[in-house]
């Protein structure tokens, strides 16, 4: 939330769109461990997969992002139409951490968005993580 934009300011206050933006800090905070216990049953569904070893299909989390502290970034990673959903920027960041973590299998925790890595192009021995 862009506390000191008096245009978000004025979008949230009118905008039915998520009314836990415009909540106090302790439904923010609600919101915020609902979204971790979201993230940690993504995890557990992507293990259950992974734990049958099928080599056809399996299921992974692609982290990109988790760690990205968006309240340091807010006016690049914020949209300024709506004040909540991501930028362009914050999209092409992301985009680009996806991307490259489908090649590795260090999967890549925490992106600067000061620092976007170059996006990954394929060889033919390349496989998908």
């Amino acid at each position: 939330k862009k506390d000191d934009d008096k245009y978000c300011q004025s979008f949230l206050s009118i905008t039915p769109e998520c009314s836990c933006l415009a909540a106090g800090d302790e439904q923010r905070v609600i919101m915020g461990q609902a979204a971790l216990e979201a993230n940690k049953r993504t995890e557990k569904v992507a293990a259950k997969y992974a734990a049958l070893n099928d080599p056809l299909f399996t299921a992974v989390v692609q982290p990109g992002v988790d760690m990205l502290p968006i309240q340091d970034y807010g006016e690049v990673f914020l949209s300024n139409f709506d004040c909540f959903h991501p930028s362009l920027c914050a999209d092409e960041a992301f985009s680009v951490a996806v991307w490259n973590n489908m090649f590795t299998q260090d999967k890549l925790h925490s992106l600067d968005p000061k620092d976007i890595p170059a996006l990954h192009c394929p060889s033919e021995s390349d496989v998908i993580q």
